[in-house]
């Protein structure tokens, strides 16, 4: 079910970042050996059309990769992840527990496509059972802002895809006094949002999403891809 909340238009300063061509990296799928380069034609443009401005969370370690792309089909659900790449964890105990939360605590991204998620394509046609999408995640390599494609591509309602972030990641001197103290943890849990853009250079709004300062961590549910970012 769709998350609600509420949505403001906001403005963003523009900035250019590289985004770099990655390796596919669907559940299941063996780790790239490395990051990709980055191509010189995909700039990332950011911009509104309101006097605010908008301070995007900036990434403190690199990702496996920034670009991953996968099929989604009608009828069978999918997933894809992205971890970061020079993340630290604590000493591992060696039990499974222990485990599974070191390999959570180094995600960065997840989308997840339920099986009866897809809908129409961004033309308008309807997506029959067993029909196929490419879908592809650009992320930018120094703030934490992703791009979906197709954009315009339309989930159902009632199954709606869903997009978790993790940012442990990222520098959290929001204030950008040299550390992280009170007044950085006051910005982060009333602040820090995530937000969204239907196409590059239109306006920016805040996306409905579950958050939690404490845990570095984002949910939010999609009926339709455009872009996104972690700002405030």
């Amino acid at each position: 079910m769709p998350i609600a909340g509420t949505e403001e238009t906001m403005s963003y300063r523009r900035f250019l970042a590289s985004a770099v061509t990655g390796v596919l990296l669907l559940a299941g799928c063996s780790e790239p050996t490395g990051p990709p380069l980055a191509p010189r034609d995909s700039p990332l443009h950011l911009s509104s059309t309101t006097g605010q401005s908008l301070t995007p969370l900036r990434h403190g370690a690199g990702l496996d990769t920034y670009q991953i792309s996968f099929w989604a089909v009608r009828g069978q659900s999918r997933s894809a992840l992205v971890y970061y790449r020079e993340y630290q964890t604590t000493p591992s105990r060696g039990d499974e527990d222990d485990a599974d939360r070191r390999s959570r605590a180094a995600r960065f991204l997840r989308v997840f496509v339920p099986a009866d998620g897809l809908s129409t394509l961004p033309n308008g046609t309807a997506i029959a059972v067993g029909d196929s999408v490419l879908i592809t995640v650009t992320l930018d390599r120094d703030y934490v802002v992703a791009r979906f494609a197709p954009t315009g591509l339309v989930f159902n309602p009632s199954s709606p895809v869903t997009l978790e972030v993790w940012y442990s990641g990222a520098i959290l001197d929001l204030d950008g006094d040299g550390d992280v103290d009170a007044a950085d943890n006051l910005i982060g849990a009333t602040r820090l949002a995530l937000w969204h853009q239907s196409q590059a250079g239109a306006a920016w709004d805040r996306q409905p999403a579950l958050h939690s300062w404490e845990n570095r961590y984002f949910l939010a549910s999609l009926t339709s891809f455009s872009g996104y970012a972690v700002s405030w």
